[in-house]
């Protein structure tokens, strides 16, 4: 039997500044607002990002937490649990540099919301950031 043990920091909110440089640029071309994903991120972990952009229902939320290691456990954990879900639907995921080090997904929750997940990780692959927002439908 194998277990797999991972160590999970939460981090304090960052700001755009604490974004690299690479993955600013490749946010603007896809016109990804960092500064939106970063605001107020707060602080959570694999096993509960989801509950916390759920209890976070008076408007956008967005969370935080980083990993060490590379990011291909971190995307992979992130999709998983919007597959366990059932309700979510994964609406585009991938690679959004050529370097490997940045990875993004659009997730849709019905007629509710969409979740916008930005996963980087250092050159080195030593440390993994996962940043998720969730924008909400206007009620107007």
């Amino acid at each position: 039997m194998v277990i797999a043990v991972g160590a999970v920091r939460c981090v304090r909110s960052p700001s755009a500044a604490d974004v690299p440089d690479e993955v600013v640029e490749v946010a603007q071309e896809l016109g990804i607002d960092i500064e939106a994903m970063t605001h107020d991120a707060r602080a959570s972990s694999p096993e509960r990002f989801l509950d916390d952009l759920d209890e976070a229902d008076d408007g956008d939320a967005s969370v935080t937490w980083s990993v060490s290691g590379d990011l291909v456990e971190p995307a992979s954990d992130v999709i998983r649990a919007y597959r366990d879900m059932g309700t979510a639907t994964l609406v585009t995921s991938g690679y959004l540099d050529l370097k490997g080090n940045v990875w993004g997904a659009l997730v849709q929750g019905g007629t509710d919301w969409v979740d916008m997940v930005v996963v980087t990780t250092t050159e080195d692959g030593g440390e993994t950031t996962v940043r998720v927002a969730r924008l909400r439908a206007d009620d107007g």
